[in-house]
């Protein structure tokens, strides 16, 4: 079966920029505001990294090509320092 895998990060470097504001250029501005559509006001990276993948996750799931290719989607959390992959 086909499987499609979100993964985030922590110290995910765009996410912090999305909930710091900040003057960015347009082609980075469209990134952050699509992560900022996703997360919660909240100043924790961590938990706006975790909504980032829940979200993009439901997303993903609502795709018709993936509804209609029976995809299994997945979310994962990656720690950069542990190197350990947690499944959301």
């Amino acid at each position: 079966m086909p499987l499609v895998c979100v993964v985030g990060h922590s110290k995910c470097g765009a996410v912090s920029a999305a909930i710091r504001e900040g003057d960015y250029p347009d082609n980075l501005r469209a990134i952050l505001d699509a992560i900022k559509a996703n997360i919660s006001e909240t100043e924790s990276v961590s938990v706006a990294i975790n909504e980032n993948i829940s979200s993009t996750v439901a997303k993903v799931r609502r795709n018709a090509v993936i509804l209609e290719s029976h995809v299994i989607v997945v979310g994962a959390y990656y720690d950069i320092r542990t190197g350990i992959v947690a499944w959301i």
